[in-house]
């Protein structure tokens, strides 16, 4: 959840309406992929607290640095950096993951099957 054009993350109220919406979507049974990253403390108790009764498979995707910043010049939507500057938390926080995948080391298929 960027502001592309002012090249800043919005803030956490936004995050905080994401969660909301998740929850939405799961008290109707109607299941979801999401990709997002538990980047701070104040987005990881939000997710905690909102979607604390939902069903959730909680997956860590890890790569090596090196190709975290490679992607991120091959996306070029993203400041350099930013990857790098979320890793002092993601991965942290004593998560307990259900599947755990290394997209550096896995293929795609693998990825999928875990």
């Amino acid at each position: 959840m960027e502001d592309r054009d002012s090249d800043r993350l919005i803030p956490v109220p936004t995050e905080y309406f994401f969660h909301r919406t998740v929850k939405m979507f799961s008290d109707q049974h109607v299941n979801l992929i999401v990709d997002q990253i538990l980047h701070n403390k104040e987005t990881l108790e939000d997710y905690k607290k909102t979607l604390k009764n939902c069903p959730i498979l909680l997956v860590g995707v890890h790569c090596s640095i090196k190709e975290l910043e490679r992607r991120e010049i091959q996306r070029g939507d993203r400041h350099s950096g930013l990857a790098l500057s979320q890793l002092d938390f993601v991965h942290n926080q004593q998560e307990q993951y259900d599947v755990e995948v290394d997209t550096c080391v896995d293929s795609i298929e693998s990825c999928i099957k875990k």
